[in-house]
């Protein structure tokens, strides 16, 4: 991330260049060799989590002095873990705070909090608005967390919340790595594409066990890593098999494919010569793999994405979308015969679902708990499905545990979210960063909407996708702000006011 040059920073402070030099030459990679005892302090037990990190770190400051690979190579390397690696495998004296994403996340929260004090890694510290509304997020968890310890609360409670509260600062060490820490628009174009091609490839996964009954997941074995133990879930609907891939769950396999369609469809529609066709593929198998998930969800959140994207599309390309779609349709209808008729049921027989009659008598001590502690809640990550029961629904499950402060600073992300890629797509007149900024925007849609289908933050996959996604819109806002005026197409003279 080295955007501002070593020589600049001396010319500016005069014969104290070789002071911030050598401060500089130690400080940074003693910060680093913190982190791992933070790490094995925080776990009780520092010798294989310390030694991990340490192996992780040069590899990490190796990527950060590399010039323009700074935060996106890094980025992507955490991109593989959370996509390649199933959640179940972690670092056993870590338990379930120890899968690779989640300490690649906590470390890039720790570079983040560096490059706010180190310069030469380059964030941009100027006012972001993700950055606030993590920040926020992130505050009202800790307080959450700090309440759970002032009340009676056992060692399986304790647990949780230490966990939960691992998670909140992985996640936001994601988004907040992302937003300040991209250079340039063309390395973030080359994040996203990195995304929908990481998404691709599990969708191949989950269209490959569907069609054959080959589970390729079971091949993936991470020298070091142990597998967790999960809770089990339906894995079958009528007579077909619900695939998930490397996710933990259908329905959050299903809403992963939903979150990075629209990108998809944007550089689908935006590619050029051969690469165009590509990109269709990958958005082919991208939709093929929803209906395979069986989920409702899936479907809720096709819904969704074309609410939001039909209407700021030509005519041209809407023609070309419904006539893809039910192009679409008729090939799944051929070739997986029942499968369609499956899922309409799902939606024309809800009152004699039973999980929907399950959650229905679930919600009912929702109250209770709420009542207890409406502003902060019990503490985030308190409420124990294998000790009171599972909660399908985030907003749900946010309001016991982190109040109804914490649910409307969940909510503030990904509307904020909306709003921040809205206001990029505003200034710009640039066609490409409009459909950029309207897919993201469809993306965020699909996060509020399926948030109240399933307990979203407690699957690895779908969360760490949703917060890089959301530090790509602070990164896209930002670079739209510092670019110049993009000239108008056509005549340099003529003023087009963009559209809504």
């Amino acid at each position: 991330m080295a955007l501002i040059p070593s020589t600049e920073i001396e010319r500016a402070h005069g014969r104290r260049g070789w002071r911030l030099r050598s401060l500089r030459s130690w400080a940074f990679p003693a910060a680093l060799a913190l982190f791992p005892v933070l790490i094995g302090a925080a776990a009780y037990k520092a010798g294989i989590p310390a030694a991990v990190m340490v192996a992780l770190l040069p590899v990490a400051y190796l990527l950060l002095r590399s010039g323009q690979d700074d935060a996106v190579t890094f980025l992507t390397v955490l991109l593989l873990l959370v996509t390649f690696i199933p959640a179940s495998q972690v670092f056993a004296p870590l338990k379930s705070v120890g899968s690779p994403a989640t300490m690649f996340g906590m470390l890039g929260l720790w570079l983040w909090a560096l490059g706010l004090v180190l310069p030469r890694l380059g964030l941009d510290r100027s006012r972001q608005p993700v950055r606030i509304l993590v920040l926020v997020w992130v505050g009202l968890n800790i307080a959450s967390f700090v309440a759970a310890h002032l009340r009676p609360i056992d060692g399986i409670e304790q647990a949780s919340a230490d966990r939960g509260l691992v998670l909140t600062l992985s996640a936001a060490g994601i988004a907040l790595l992302t937003a300040d820490g991209v250079p340039s628009r063309e390395r973030l174009e080359l994040l996203l594409r990195r995304v929908v091609l990481a998404v691709t490839v599990m969708a191949f996964m989950g269209f490959l066990q569907f069609v054959t009954g080959y589970n390729a997941v079971k091949l993936i074995r991470v020298p070091g890593l142990g597998a967790l133990d999960v809770a089990a879930f339906v894995d079958a609907r009528s007579s077909f098999e619900r695939v998930s891939a490397t996710a933990t769950h259908a329905i959050e396999f299903s809403v992963v494919l939903c979150i990075v369609l629209p990108l998809a469809l944007h550089f689908a529609f935006t590619a050029t010569g051969r690469r165009r066709r590509w990109w269709w593929f990958s958005v082919g198998l991208i939709a093929a793999g929803i209906p395979m998930t069986v989920s409702r969800s899936g479907f809720v959140a096709l819904l969704v994405i074309g609410l939001v994207l039909l209407p700021s599309w030509p005519k041209h390309r809407r023609r070309q979308v419904l006539v893809g779609t039910v192009g679409y349709l008729m090939v799944m209808r051929v070739s997986f015969p029942g499968l369609l008729g499956t899922i309409k049921a799902l939606f024309l027989n809800l009152g004699n679902d039973p999980s929907i009659q399950s959650r229905e008598v679930d919600y009912g001590f929702v109250g209770e708990f709420f009542s207890r502690s409406p502003l902060i809640g019990r503490g985030f990550a308190t409420f124990i499905p294998s000790r009171y029961d599972f909660i399908d629904n985030q907003y749900l499950v946010s309001l016991m545990e982190v109040g109804l402060l914490g649910v409307l600073a969940y909510l503030a992300l990904w509307i904020g979210g909306i709003l921040v890629a809205r206001s990029a797509r505003r200034a710009s007149n640039d066609p490409d960063t409009r459909d950029l900024s309207q897919a993201l925007v469809a993306s965020m849609a699909v996060i509020i909407v399926t948030s109240g289908t399933f307990d979203f933050l407690g699957f690895s996959v779908v969360r760490g996708l949703a917060f890089l996604l959301l530090g790509c819109i602070g990164a896209l806002w930002r670079l739209q702000r510092s670019s110049a005026p993009e000239p108008l197409a056509g005549s340099a003279t003529t003023e087009v006011a963009p559209n809504p």
